[in-house]
């Protein structure tokens, strides 16, 4: 086992989900523990699926590995990490054209299915990853949050699963990219079969790293956030999920990662309401 230092740097990309007893529930909480604290960015916006791909991954986690001094500073954390949220934002900002040809080939697909046309494709597969863009390119605007907890604030709780067989160095993974030989916490906190499937829940990675005396943890979320019953056997559907959306994002009201792209847009968009 590594040693593991009081302040731990994890970048997550596997699957993520918020759990709800059922449809017009609240989402599942839990209280943060006393002797660590956390600060975390949420890639995806709640409620909906985050698209990245390995060379993403891969990029992101090099870029978070060049400025680890600067953040794991207690003076530059902040600022550092600011920074970089800023930075991954404004490349996914740009990556989002190259994603509109798919999502529009897919409406095609799903146009001439409904005309009752031979697609040639799996329509179920074809819905699902529909749905997916949809839900990305409609709540993309509400990506990328930041949050910080301590000692006693509730906590929204998730899930991160995968199928073990799709991990890869930087991908699929929990990675403790400060942690000598960069290990993967899945591993670490549930055993692995080849074919098998691993879940944890962000509570379950808080208190293990308690355990191994870390006092600080920094979280770059890669993961989805789609919600889904606490079986994890059903997803909302589309009009159930923008409801417990609007009533979290009104509860919590979260901070978002500016960047000026997005600033100048907000001007241009408040200018025309002044008009």
């Amino acid at each position: 086992m590594s040693v593991v230092p009081k302040t731990v740097v994890l970048v997550i990309s596997t699957h993520g989900k918020v759990t709800v007893d059922d449809k017009d529930a609240e989402e599942h909480t839990f209280i943060f523990p006393a002797g660590i604290k956390m600060t975390k960015l949420n890639v995806s916006t709640y409620g909906e699926c985050n698209i990245v791909d390995e060379d993403q991954m891969d990029t992101y986690v090099k870029k978070i590995k060049r400025n680890m001094r600067s953040l794991l500073s207690p003076r530059r954390t902040m600022k550092t990490f600011r920074s970089l949220a800023s930075t991954f934002h404004k490349e996914d900002t740009s990556a989002l054209k190259s994603l509109k040809p798919m999502y529009k080939a897919l409406e095609q697909t799903l146009a001439e299915d409904k005309a009752g046309m031979d697609t040639g494709i799996d329509m179920t597969e074809a819905k699902d990853l529909h749905k997916i863009y949809r839900g990305y390119f409609s709540g993309f605007d509400r990506n990328y949050t930041m949050e910080t907890k301590k000692t006693g604030d509730i906590t929204l709780n998730k899930f991160y699963l995968r199928e073990n067989k799709t991990a890869t160095t930087n991908d699929w993974v929990i990675k403790a990219v400060n942690i000598p030989g960069e290990p993967d916490l899945m591993s670490w906190a549930v055993r692995q079969t080849r074919n098998g499937t691993s879940r944890i829940t962000l509570e379950e990675l808080v208190h293990m790293l308690r355990t191994y005396g870390v006092k600080e943890v920094i979280i770059f979320d890669f993961s989805c956030s789609d919600i889904g019953t606490k079986d994890l056997e059903n997803d909302l559907n589309l009009r159930e999920t923008r409801r417990n959306r609007r009533a979290f994002l009104s509860k919590h009201k979260p901070e978002y990662v500016r960047n000026t792209a997005r600033l100048r847009r907000s001007a241009r968009r408040r200018k025309i309401k002044t008009v």
